[in-house]
């Protein structure tokens, strides 16, 4: 059991404390027409004052967002209700803190999620 629920955390792309790897997924429950996305995007690495954010819904790109340092709220609307999205979001930059001396953190991070949730 314990190696399944590893398994499934990290495939997921998303750390405990609500660190996003390059590529999150995620599932939201019943049919929606947007989501709303809040996070973090941090300020410590200049690669991040580019960071862009492609969402996927079922597999076919339905947004793109371009996220301010610090804190923010991005909506995407669905060309369409879908019903149970499978939601990929890539991120185009990730940094370990440990590589530009931020932190002792060796993980490569995009983004701090904070919320994905259906918006009607």
């Amino acid at each position: 059991r314990a190696v399944i629920d590893r398994k499934q955390h990290h495939s997921q792309g998303l750390f405990a404390d609500g660190w996003a790897t390059r590529r999150l997924h995620w599932m939201l429950p019943g049919t929606v027409k947007s989501i709303q996305i809040e996070g973090h995007c941090p300020g410590w690495a200049p690669a991040f004052h580019r960071q862009r954010l492609r969402v996927f819904a079922n597999g076919a790109e339905v947004g793109v967002a371009n996220p301010a340092i610090g804190d923010f709220s991005v909506r995407v609307d669905f060309p369409h209700a879908i019903g149970t999205p499978v939601l990929r979001i890539d991120a185009a930059e990730s940094i370990a803190p440990k590589e530009i001396g931020a932190s002792p953190d060796p993980r490569k991070l995009a983004w701090r999620m904070t919320s994905i949730r259906g918006v009607d």
